[in-house]
């Protein structure tokens, strides 16, 4: 904890004013109290803006949801790691700490929004103008299916290409100076600015980590218009 202090406090010195930091943190379901920990470290330097819950693996029973169109029985989708223990649930969800400097930032919010579910509410509200509603803070975003993780995902805490595209859309893109991930790791944060057309600079200690991403990269973007100088 006493690291991550110091590491916040590198962060808000080049955040700009109207930047957001978005963390992500999971939790060992025998040690739950870690997202917590590091949220009280981080309000010493930053407000807490919003919190929100990446949901890896969800199921939905159809007697709970009525008559939801499409929706013809049970479901459970995404992805998680089973835990063989009679104390603790299977972990499905982490969270997404959106942390600013003053917590009066304005987003993006309909950038990432949803289709109304019930039609009837465009034009009941005065504030209402499309059919396009604010997401929520639950946003479900499960992993692609992989064969081997030590080769497909080799890294132990990875999350998927749209989870931070959709927090660079939710901050709104058009406020987007740069982007920065101190912890690189195999580049999804790249990746996800790469697509967006977003300059980004990334750090990574870990050399095998580092040539993982430069080669996704690589392949995701022309070698003439890539610079990676930014990651040495």
């Amino acid at each position: 904890l006493e690291w991550l202090d110091r590491w916040a406090v590198q962060v808000k010195r080049v955040l700009n004013d109207r930047g957001s930091l978005f963390l992500n943190i999971g939790a060992k379901p025998s040690d739950p109290w870690v997202p917590f920990e590091v949220a009280q470290v981080m309000r010493g330097h930053f407000v807490l803006q919003n919190v929100i819950h990446w949901i890896k693996s969800i199921a939905i029973e159809k007697s709970q949801v009525g008559n939801y169109p499409g929706l013809l029985g049970d479901i459970a989708v995404g992805h998680y790691k089973p835990i063989n223990s009679r104390r603790y649930l299977n972990d499905c969800q982490e969270y997404i700490f959106h942390l600013t400097k003053s917590g009066d930032v304005e987003l993006d919010r309909l950038a990432i929004g949803v289709p109304y579910q019930d039609k009837t509410n465009i034009g009941r509200w005065e504030k209402v103008r499309e059919d396009r509603r604010c997401r929520g803070n639950t946003w479900f975003i499960p992993y692609k299916t992989i064969l081997r993780r030590d080769q497909d995902r080799p890294h132990p805490a990875t999350f998927p290409v749209a989870l931070p595209e959709r927090c660079l859309r939710l901050h709104g893109l058009e406020k987007v100076k740069s982007v920065l991930d101190p912890f690189l790791g195999l580049g999804h944060t790249a990746q996800a600015c790469t697509g967006l057309g977003l300059d980004f600079i990334g750090f990574e200690v870990d050399s095998e980590y580092l040539a993982i991403a430069q080669r996704t990269l690589m392949l995701q973007q022309p070698r003439q218009q890539l610079n990676l100088k930014e990651f040495y």
